[in-house]
């Protein structure tokens, strides 16, 4: 992260509550004709043994939300490989055959179009991360029907290690919806690449799918703002301390709510609730992933993403400790979460439990839960 953008973080507050709720009142009301002008408003971008026994399709799901369940998509993209791979260096939008597989392996077959996305995985992978453009195609399914994008993220390169990377930044994202309806959901899938140039090459991966910001804000009663220069204490200040804590748990600091760096914004309807939520996305760069090409945010004094730095700004006291608690409440569904997860190696689970060991350790000892987080707060 530049200097200028951490101090921008430490910026200070508005004076009157009374101002706050006018600047609110109008960033929302500009907010809400952007998003009605442009109907879905936001573009939502800036071999491991494939289980295939809990397979459903989109299609059998008519009338459900797609992220509402956990169990296992079957995808496949059709496409010419190659020119997706060149097309990461200027991303532009190719066709694409997308096929949606029944249990019995029948399946729907959709045409659409999709395009490399994702800045930092677009310059290390081999197979960058894709966005999925439905626009002017029809589901059976109510809610894709309601899709113009989506985002897919992928194995970055061939090895095997990338699929577990995969998977564990899955298991990161359904963490975090275990504290807050104000996530993105996620849904995995086993996606079937056919080369199109290369006499339909196969190649099965895992991936996942990610909830469009339109639809998380809208179960949430809410609208996605575009407005960057929010600072951390803009935000409603119980969940910036519960996202900024999440974060330090996963060890991730790779995220700036002025810069809206891995940071999306929702604005309630609800005008009595003033403050913005923010939404925490791509932990990809995080210790609980640990991928071989993450590395610390620059002109920080940690050597290793594994090492944590508490990231949040001085909201209180109170709003930290309170959220310390709530995270002591949540302690089990972490670790079952990570334990039932049948997609992953013993190995692979027992290093993600053992950084969420440390974790726990450094939170339910009064002493070091206040000199690394409380104390460490940034002013």
């Amino acid at each position: 992260m530049e200097p200028n953008v951490l101090h921008k973080e430490m910026e200070g507050h508005l004076h009157t509550r009374d101002y706050r709720k006018i600047f609110f009142a109008v960033l929302l009301l500009s907010q809400f004709f952007t998003l009605f002008i442009n109907a879905q408003g936001i573009d939502d971008e800036n071999d491991l043994k494939v289980d295939s026994t809990s397979i459903i399709s989109i299609d059998c799901e008519e009338g459900r939300d797609l992220f509402e369940s956990d169990e296992l998509l079957r995808l496949s993209l059709s496409f010419d490989i190659r020119q997706f791979k060149k097309a990461k260096r200027n991303p532009e939008y190719q066709d694409a055959v997308f096929r949606i597989f029944n249990p019995d392996s029948s399946f729907v077959e959709k045409n659409v179009r999709i395009k490399p996305r994702g800045i930092r995985r677009l310059e290390h992978c081999h197979f960058p991360p894709i966005k999925l453009n439905f626009k002017k195609i029809k589901f059976k399914n109510e809610y894709m029907d309601q899709q113009s994008t989506m985002k897919f993220v992928t194995h970055c390169k061939s090895s095997n290690y990338y699929e577990t990377y995969i998977l564990k930044e899955y298991l990161v994202y359904k963490m975090y919806n275990i504290l807050t309806d104000y996530s993105f959901r996620v849904r995995l899938v086993e996606m079937e690449y056919i080369d199109i140039a290369k006499e339909k090459k196969v190649m099965v991966k895992y991936g996942f799918l990610i909830e469009h910001i339109n639809f998380l804000a809208a179960r949430n009663n809410a609208l996605a703002l575009k407005n960057e220069r929010l600072s951390q204490a803009y935000m409603d200040k119980s969940m910036m301390a519960r996202m900024a804590l999440f974060e330090f748990m996963i060890g991730n600091t790779d995220w700036s709510v002025t810069g809206l760096h891995n940071i999306k914004i929702i604005k309630s309807k609800d005008f009595s609730r003033h403050e913005p939520f923010p939404v925490p996305y791509d932990f990809d760069y995080s210790g609980m992933v640990d991928t071989d090409y993450s590395v610390p945010t620059e002109g920080l004094s940690i050597e290793s993403v594994r090492d944590r730095m508490y990231f949040g700004v001085c909201l209180g006291d109170h709003y930290i400790l309170r959220e310390v608690e709530y995270f002591k409440e949540k302690k089990d569904e972490f670790y079952t979460l990570i334990n039932d997860f049948p997609f992953l190696t013993k190995k692979d689970k027992s290093k993600m439990l053992s950084y969420l060991d440390s974790f726990f350790m450094i939170i339910e000892h009064q002493k070091s839960a206040k000199r690394k987080i409380v104390d460490a707060c940034r002013e």
